[in-house]
């Protein structure tokens, strides 16, 4: 068995910011709580990493990721804060400062887990083809994508995709304008999805085709109680075996 942290949406900014403070709050919750008791364990950051691309924001959130690089594996994607400031106007030039951080050339970016393919998209919009926060995938990915997952079921692997944008969001400026493609080519042929960008936690099951689909929400935002939280999903090589949230106390306004 495995576990996988989903964490989205952290939007690191300066030293003092909230969002930072609460990031750490968590990073050191997953040191202290997954690490040698025999479970390997692992992350996916699904975007918006974050709030501009502005240097110390950057050096902010790779100090963070360092640390928590030291427990566990973490894998990165980018989500449109990471490439544009304050998420809408594009900055061509915070492309590949991410991917160094992220350690990906190129997305779909697949990693190998045992039996298990984790296919970590681009939708962030780095040609900057799409209006303010809106993100797309675009026929190249998605090619490869089709291709990815032809592989993985004649090898006969579990296959977990993640990308940033919310593929259910309608709202003109903040959509995944193809969303309708990805999840005509992923129906049936995946076994979870896990996405952020709209700041709500979600889930559901046996739906479009798949048997599991996760929303992060902000996971440096506390409810109105002062409680952070994010997801621990169970995996082994039938699927997942099961979802839980953790909850910690953090820091609001």
């Amino acid at each position: 068995m495995k576990r996988i942290i989903h964490l989205s949406d952290l939007h690191f900014q300066d030293n003092w910011a909230l969002e930072n403070h609460n990031a750490w709050m968590i990073a050191h919750h997953i040191a202290e709580t997954y690490v040698d008791d025999g479970v390997p364990t692992m992350s996916v950051v699904t975007g918006d990493c974050m709030d501009s691309p502005i240097e110390e924001y950057r050096q902010n959130f790779w100090t963070w990721l360092q640390f928590l690089r030291r427990f566990i594996e973490v894998h990165v994607l980018p989500g449109n804060h990471d490439y544009s400031l304050v998420g809408n106007v594009f900055d061509k030039s915070a492309v590949r400062p991410f991917l160094s951080i992220a350690g990906a050339i190129e997305y779909p970016h697949v990693v190998m887990l045992n039996s298990t393919a984790l296919v970590l998209l681009d939708s962030a919009d780095p040609e900057d083809t799409e209006w303010f926060a809106d993100g797309i995938i675009g026929e190249r990915q998605l090619g490869e994508l089709d291709a990815i997952l032809t592989q993985t079921k004649r090898d006969g692997q579990k296959v977990i995709v993640a990308l940033h944008h919310h593929p259910y969001l309608t709202k003109a400026g903040q959509m995944l304008v193809d969303a309708d493609k990805l999840m005509a080519l992923l129906a049936n042929r995946i076994d979870l999805l896990s996405f952020g960008h709209g700041h709500v936690s979600e889930g559901w099951r046996e739906h479009k085709g798949i048997p599991v689909i996760l929303a992060s929400g902000k996971s440096t935002r506390p409810d109105d109680n002062s409680i952070l939280s994010y997801r621990v999903i169970l995996w082994d090589e039938k699927g997942v075996k099961g979802v839980y949230k953790e909850e910690i106390r953090g820091v609001k306004e």
